[in-house]
């Protein structure tokens, strides 16, 4: 989620009730040598959306990485809210829920807070498709690998044609990407 990273009190007093060891520590990672590289120091500093909040500094980065995950919940929390209201509706039979994002944040890592790197924990993005009845009724691949993880690296640009494979419909000629179907089976 981007900033600022609000839930409902309920969960936000979850997650700040957990020790801080629940946590991640990012300090465990930390590569003395890295930033000798002056080119890509850029890197090293927050980004302007975390600079937005005043105070930002003055939050311990345990606490900062709480409000994520809070934030995390809380989101996942509506997606199946979403998905609950899709499957009580009329439009259930033929509907695909999709939900990914376009990027993976540093919480502390690498002494990052911020989304502008390429290292992986700032390009690996959630991906989740919820299939329609009518999709598992028609693909016993699909029935089989539902709650399934794909730990391959995969691309934004394949989402359309797993949608149109999903849907048993040719992706136009010319469009980027794969089809992930065939991770599914």
């Amino acid at each position: 989620p981007h900033m600022p990273w609000r839930a409902p009190a309920s969960i936000m007093d979850h997650f700040a009730a957990l020790p801080d060891s629940s946590f991640p520590d990012p300090f465990e990672e930390k590569d003395p040598h890295f930033w000798t590289d002056h080119s890509s120091g850029w890197s090293r500093y927050s980004s302007n959306e975390i600079k937005m909040f005043r105070n930002w500094a003055s939050v311990a980065e345990v606490d900062r990485a709480r409000a994520y995950y809070a934030s995390v919940s809380f989101v996942d929390k509506m997606l199946g809210r979403v998905v609950e209201a899709v499957r009580g509706s009329a439009a259930a039979d033929s509907t695909l829920i999709v939900l990914w994002g376009d990027h993976g944040f540093h919480l502390g890592d690498h002494d990052l807070w911020g989304k502008k790197t390429v290292f992986e924990q700032a390009t690996r993005v959630p991906f989740i498709i919820v299939p329609s009845p009518d999709v598992l009724r028609a693909n016993k691949a699909v029935r089989a690998s539902v709650g399934a993880g794909v730990a391959a690296p995969t691309d934004s640009v394949d989402v359309f044609p797993t949608l149109t494979d999903l849907a048993g419909i040719a992706a136009p000629e010319g469009v980027a990407g794969t089809s992930l179907l065939p991770f599914l089976a």
